[in-house]
């Protein structure tokens, strides 16, 4: 597996499933983070160890860069040793 999405924690605030993944990249470029969710409000990422020097793109409710898929997170423009937390707020 080279983007793997590791489930750290999931909790309820409010409304709201917030669910707190650790993201690690060894190969690839993008991958999909698969929520179970049926629709990601919002969320926010924290680097670990970033190897690269861009930003990397990260849409909600999105399985590819231009298809739509409520529920699931793209991360893209990722190299190998770029790991991070990411957390999701939906339900």
């Amino acid at each position: 597996m080279a983007f793997v999405s590791t489930l750290v924690k999931g909790t309820v605030f409010g409304d709201q499933r917030v669910l707190h993944y650790k993201v690690e990249n060894t190969t690839t470029v993008s991958g999909v983070i698969f929520t179970g969710l049926a629709k990601v409000s919002s969320f926010q990422w924290s680097p670990i160890s970033m190897t690269t020097t861009t930003k990397p793109i990260i849409q909600a409710n999105a399985s590819t860069a231009s298809a739509a898929s409520n529920g699931n997170v793209y991360c893209n423009v990722l190299i190998s040793g770029d790991d991070f937390f990411l957390t999701v707020y939906g339900n």
